[in-house]
């Protein structure tokens, strides 16, 4: 999104990571390439902490899909609500 400028249409950014140890090793599964090509591409992608930066909500993925769960519940009720419990 942000490398493709699609950023600039987007009320809201939200930015979804992970550590960069279990980034290749997901795009190793994922994608069935070795190491070497995984790394390549996420070097040409824009580095974490420019997305950082351009992100107003962030979310790491680096752990269990309850942890990740909990984390979408809390930005997204910020988001909606400004935070409050309603």
């Amino acid at each position: 999104m942000f490398e493709s400028n699609w950023d600039k249409i987007c009320d809201i950014k939200w930015l979804v990571y992970v550590d960069r140890t279990t980034q290749v090793k997901r795009l190793i599964e994922r994608d069935k390439i070795n190491e070497v090509d995984a790394i390549k591409r996420i070097n040409a992608q824009m580095p974490l902490e420019q997305k950082i930066k351009l992100a107003d909500f962030i979310i790491n993925n680096s752990k269990d899909l309850r942890y990740t769960y909990e984390q979408v519940d809390i930005l997204l009720n910020i988001a909606l609500n400004g935070g409050n419990n309603e």
